[in-house]
């Protein structure tokens, strides 16, 4: 059977690292042959690129096929977004970004945004994308709106990778970060106005991570101390990443609600900075002191 690559859907996987991937190839290697199939619709590859690729570096190594059947390319990417979000070592824009292609396929796979003349016609297909909202904000545990928050970033998203290919996976995994607010702002803009904008952005945050550099680079180096082991750092650092996001999410898509709850933001946000000074005191009070 002859294997081909999608381009939607493989910019759909998350990437792995560089060693993550060495760490596989490795792992085949040793066992001689691809042990998980790779998983192809009619001969597109919907699970299983990493392996290819390695499979068309090392043609000698036995591998197997397994055939999914999928009533449409919508349901083919819902699969392929569903397959993906089981999987733990996504950072919060992948997962933002695999939900809103979810809701984007699972429109593709009913016919899209069916609509008649008729009134009523109109009512039941908005019912009908209520549903599949309500559907896929109580399968994640999040709200409606922001399911749709995220079907706005990956529609973003996947403007800037057709304008600039290979952007896209930078935007998701961080590589290059523009505010969501930025990414979303795209699809309102005019098709002749896009190019531009993206260009435009990029540019912006490689200037200002330029000027952080030389910032950086003036100051007088220290010797520093490890004060707590890799393992915890990652994890403080995941949850300050999941904590700023949470935020991000709900100013941006529940602008209502936080409106009528300003005293209520103001006093969580507050008892998060206590919480935060509070573990520095307790933890790190000699670090930031200037030696004598």
């Amino acid at each position: 059977m002859e294997i081909k690559v999608d381009h939607e859907f493989e910019m759909n996987i998350p990437p792995l690292t560089n060693e993550e991937f060495r760490n596989l190839e490795q792992s085949i290697l040793a066992a001689g042959e691809i042990i998980s199939p790779i998983i192809v619709w009619n001969g597109t590859i919907v699970d299983g690129h990493n392996r290819y690729h390695i499979l068309k570096d090392h043609p000698e190594l036995k591998y197997s096929v397994k055939e999914m059947d999928f009533a449409d390319r919508g349901e083919a990417l819902f699969w392929i977004c569903r397959n993906q979000l089981g999987r733990r070592n996504l950072t919060p824009l992948q997962k933002k970004y695999l939900i809103g292609l979810q809701y984007k396929a699972q429109k593709m796979s009913h016919g899209g945004d069916r609509r008649s003349a008729a009134e009523s016609s109109d009512k039941n297909d908005h019912l009908k994308h209520q549903t599949t909202r309500q559907r896929l904000a109580r399968g994640h545990g999040v709200s409606e709106a922001y399911v749709q928050n995220c079907a706005d970033y990956a529609e973003g998203v996947t403007f800037a990778d057709s304008i600039r290919p290979g952007l896209g996976k930078k935007l998701t995994t961080g590589e290059i970060k523009l505010t969501q607010g930025c990414v979303e702002r795209i699809t309102k803009l005019p098709e002749g106005e896009r190019g531009p904008y993206i260009e435009k952005a990029v540019a912006g945050i490689s200037a200002l991570g330029e000027k952080r550099k030389k910032a950086v680079s003036k100051k007088p180096k220290r010797i520093i101390k490890p004060l707590i082991d890799d393992e915890t750092a990652i994890a403080l650092q995941t949850a300050l990443e999941d904590f700023t996001a949470t935020w991000e999410d709900i100013f941006e898509s529940e602008e209502k609600w936080v409106d009528e709850h300003q005293a209520l933001c103001v006093y969580l946000i507050g008892s998060c900075v206590k919480s935060l000074e509070m573990f520095n005191m307790m933890y790190f009070a000699d670090f930031f002191e200037d030696d004598d």
